[in-house]
């Protein structure tokens, strides 16, 4: 039979012990990772889009020259 490396137990002092693999600790570390490499891919898109924005909001002062000096 196959011995479970998750087995929990209580020790002899009354604390909850909760055995987890290294398997586990390995994924967790990779998803956690990718999560926030996704996390941070957003909000640099998200703040690349609003400098977009307010940089087209703004009138290129060599374009406001030329305009105003030929009228």
């Amino acid at each position: 039979m196959k011995k479970d490396k998750k087995i929990e137990h209580v020790n002899d002092d009354g604390s909850y012990v909760v055995k987890k693999s290294r398997k586990s600790n390995v994924f967790a570390f990779i998803l956690c990772v990718i999560i926030a490499f996704i996390i941070w891919m957003y909000c640099v898109s998200v703040e690349l889009n609003e400098q977009k924005k307010a940089n087209a909001n703004l009138v290129p002062e060599s374009h406001a020259t030329e305009t105003t000096g030929a009228a």
